[in-house]
């Protein structure tokens, strides 16, 4: 098997490396968003807590089918008290 090369470019280097800031330092804990339909998740919390270390977070599309995913959703107030 060979090995798989990965070339982004320098911005979307920062862009990741900002975006994973926000779970430093290694073992912060974030929130897991459940598929309430996905077989692996039956019986659980819609929300969980996963443990984050200093592996990058792998980020699906929003059409994969992913039993759990990062963050919690939260509605804008901003956006609600201002009719959009």
């Amino acid at each position: 098997m060979g090995r798989v090369r990965w070339s982004l470019s320098e911005s979307e280097l920062k862009s990741r490396d900002k975006w994973q800031s926000i779970f430093m330092p290694s073992g912060s804990i974030v929130a897991g968003r459940i598929d309430d339909e996905h077989w692996l998740t039956f019986g659980t919390p819609n929300t969980i807590p996963v443990l984050y270390s200093n592996l990058p977070i792998l980020m699906a599309r929003s059409y994969v089918d992913a039993p759990v995913r990062i963050g919690q959703m939260i509605p804008n107030k901003k956006l609600t008290n201002q009719g959009l």
